[in-house]
């Protein structure tokens, strides 16, 4: 008599337990691997390498969340919640260590910090100009993202056994990093070749694992291997062919940053060359020292602002080439051609929001305790050079400029350079400007010569007056009004009954009709709002003035100082004149917002009255400072245990409903039954998984628990179903003993029950 061999357990079977382990590795390992690669698009935004290390220790810290909360059975709830304390506990050392106790430790601010990025950093990124760096809290973006990724992958792996469906997680990193990104890509080959492969190479060996496969040792091995060297093969030919197939480049890149509009909106904020006379002769800041700058020769010409759009009304902010407009910036901006310099400025009268810079700024650092407020807040202009600091500039404020200064054309190169192809939206220009600049440069042939003429002609004929007192030496009254609108624009090329029929105004007027007449006649020109640096560095009103930059092919923009065309000649009292004039449109000042100490947003004489509100927030009632503090630290923790107990309720119900649904009556009555042990187990009883249920009842000790089991029992084995009547009495019975065992609890154990979690873990065959 033959005996026959024992067959060979199922995979499932023998090798099960030895097998968790690794196969909850081998998915720990692909999700940091596919984390990392997708984590690669950030360093476009981030400048460097560092935002890739913290969110690949964030991934690996989901994944490790995601394995203990599986290894001590707990449901998604109690993972989710363990990934936000991980993310507030962790998040200080990882991503704010300037505000955690050595580096460590997190401490209110850390929290608060954490959460600010968590709600308004998504925000903060997208209108942020690349490079951000890594000296603000939005390093907790990439951190957050591979914790969740991490996470999301490594707890699908080890709930579900379809194969691609933990590709979830990395998935939502490699999208995420895609749709904050810049709009070149980082890598296209480790984030389109290399993470396709391994993705694919994951989930072969998942798929692998839930079938018995005959091949083993040297045949699977040689197996694995070949796969994985045509996915190798395959990832590298598509980085490099699919570039060249038809419509394989002709699709733009898909980033957020390109939908978002920056929320910094200059154009709110009064035109700075409307109160160019508070800085002139006779002005209440002519002689007060507005700031110090060093690092520059005497004579460097010093940018507050330059506005490059008109509207009819005023000079202001958001030509064509500003797509991008006032975005924040991190550690560095956009270095350009020129030489290098490092400008200091300190501020002391200037108030305002518009930072004095030089040439094209490169790098920002500023000092002083308010150093990091005014970091984040930065905004700056890439296409016009123009910064702004929307808390204000208060006295002492003190920065530092990597500024790229660039070389002063010759007078070649001014000569042979055509007009530069740039677009300068304008409405609203007087038609005498244009015929007038027309008239003016006839007899010249190129860009920078009708450029030229324009200027000589307004220097030579014109006549200065600021409006508030003469000038030194001068008998002149006040005969120029200020604005530079279309009316007011008018009345200066016409004379305005001032001076006869001559040209009369100031450095606001001549200046804004200046840059108006050169792009009448096909040259593009922008207003500029600065200062001549004098010797020893002080800026003063005095030193304040306007002049055009003028775009010429090849040689960028082109400063045209004031001295060029402003004429000197002050303007003499001659008798009225007295032949009627043509009305003019009324000056019309748009709606400001105020800023703190702000000469640049005053209005001047006969303009509307100021706002009372600061930037960004409209007057009226607002909170002190320290109860919304307080309110945010005692409400965050509620919050946060309201959402998690409202979770578990959720759950629950959901489960009570779904029982009391099931499709026979029979199955109704055992749901019941289920549903009266998981109340008990919330209320702390032991309930052995593994029991009949009059075995189960005998441990709850209750009378009315035998007589329900012995009717679900009843229920559950006989021939016919039960009746809906005999369901609702049954389920009304349930209820009944579950509010009893819940009304000998304490107060505060009724919640806890509430909030308990066991009853969500499934009852096996031993005490839960």
């Amino acid at each position: 008599m033959s005996r026959s061999r024992p067959s060979a357990a199922p995979p499932s079977a023998a090798g099960g337990a030895r097998r968790g382990v690794p196969d909850a590795a081998a998915d720990a390992a692909f999700v940091v691997v596919l984390g990392g690669l997708g984590m690669v698009g950030f360093r476009s935004v981030y400048g460097d390498t560092t935002c890739v290390l913290i969110g690949l220790l964030g991934v690996a810290l989901g994944c490790a969340v995601a394995a203990l909360a599986r290894r001590w059975r707990q449901p998604v709830v109690a993972e989710a919640f363990v990934t936000l304390v991980a993310f507030l506990l962790l998040g200080g050392a990882v991503a704010a260590p300037h505000s955690a106790l050595g580096g460590i430790v997190p401490t209110a601010r850390t929290f608060a910090d954490l959460g600010r990025v968590g709600i308004s950093g998504w925000q903060e990124l997208l209108t942020t100009a690349p490079p951000v760096g890594n000296s603000s809290d939005l390093l907790a973006i990439p951190y957050v993202i591979g914790l969740v990724g991490g996470a999301a992958g490594q707890s699908i792996a080890q709930r579900t056994k379809v194969p691609a469906l933990p590709l979830v997680g990395p998935l939502l990193v490699l999208s995420l990093s895609i749709l904050f990104g810049a709009h070149r890509p980082e890598s296209l080959v480790l984030q389109g070749s290399v993470f396709a492969a391994v993705a694919l190479a994951w989930t072969a060996v998942r798929h692998h694992r839930t079938r018995h496969s005959a091949l083993r040792g040297a045949a699977a091995r040689r197996r694995v291997a070949g796969a994985v060297a045509l996915l190798t093969v395959a990832g590298l030919a598509a980085g490099f062919v699919g570039p060249n197939l038809p419509g394989g480049s002709g699709r733009h890149r898909v980033v957020l940053s390109r939908y978002v509009v920056p929320p910094f909106e200059a154009n709110r904020q009064a035109s700075p060359l409307a109160a160019i006379r508070r800085y002139e002769e006779g002005g209440p800041l002519n002689t007060t020292a507005l700031f110090t700058v060093h690092g520059v020769p005497s004579g460097t010409l010093v940018r507050i602002a330059t506005m490059d759009r008109y509207d009819g009304i005023v000079w202001g902010f958001g030509s064509g080439t500003s797509s991008n407009g006032f975005r924040r910036f991190g550690s560095t901006v956009d270095p350009g051609p020129g030489t290098r310099r490092v400008v200091t400025v300190r501020v002391q009268a200037l108030g305002g929001i518009w930072l004095p810079d030089v040439g094209r700024t490169a790098a920002v650092i500023f000092t002083g305790l308010d150093a990091a407020g005014l970091t984040a807040g930065f905004r700056y202009d890439a296409s016009t050079g123009t910064a702004a600091e929307p808390l204000g500039l208060a006295p002492g404020v003190t920065y530092r400029l990597l500024a790229d200064v660039p070389p002063t054309p010759s007078s070649g190169q001014l000569s042979g350079a055509s007009a530069g192809n740039v677009s300068i939206p304008l409405s609203g220009v007087p038609p005498i400007l244009r015929s007038d600049a027309s008239q003016w440069s006839a007899s010249a042939s190129t860009p920078w010569g009708k450029v030229q003429a324009i200027a000589d002609h307004l220097r030579t004929t014109g006549y200065f007056s600021t409006g508030t007192a003469p000038r030194a030496g001068s008998t002149a009254p006040i005969l120029s009004r200020p604005g530079h609108g279309e009316g007011r624009l008018t009345a200066f090329l016409e004379g305005g009954g001032l001076v006869g029929h001559e040209i009369v105004g100031d450095d606001e007027q001549y200046a804004a009709a200046f840059a108006l007449m050169a792009n009448a006649v096909g040259v593009p020109a922008r207003v500029v709002l600065g200062a001549d640096v004098p010797p020893g560095g002080t800026v003063t009103g005095a030193d304040v003035h306007a002049w055009i930059e003028v775009s010429l092919a090849g040689l960028g923009w082109v400063s045209v100082p004031w001295q060029a065309f402003v004429p000197t000649r002050p303007a003499q009292a001659v008798p009225p004149n007295t032949t009627p004039q043509a009305p003019t449109s009324v000056q019309v000042t748009p709606p400001v917002v105020e800023t703190p100490s702000s000469p640049l947003q005053d209005q001047l004489a006969g303009s509307a009255t100021n706002a009372t509100s600061t930037f960004g927030h409209p007057a009226g009632f607002h909170l002190p400072g320290w109860l919304v503090t307080v309110a945010w630290w005692l409400l965050t923790p509620l919050l946060l245990l309201a959402a998690l107990v409202g979770s578990v309720s959720a759950l629950k119900r959901r489960r009570r409903t779904r029982r009391r649904r099931s499709p026979t009556t029979s199955g109704q009555i055992a749901g019941g039954w289920a549903e009266l042990l998981d109340v008990a187990r919330d209320c702390g009883h032991v309930v052995p998984g593994d029991r009949t249920r009059r075995e189960q009842a005998a441990v709850l000790g209750e009378a009315a628990g035998a007589q329900l089991a012995r009717r679900a029992d009843a229920a559950v084995f006989a021939a016919n179903d039960p009746t809906v009547a005999e369901v609702e009495a049954f389920w009304a019975s349930v209820d009944e003993l579950g509010a009893s065992l819940q009304a000998r609890l304490s107060r505060w154990r009724r919640w806890q029950a509430a909030a308990n979690v066991r009853s969500l873990r499934p009852l096996a065959g031993g005490a839960r």
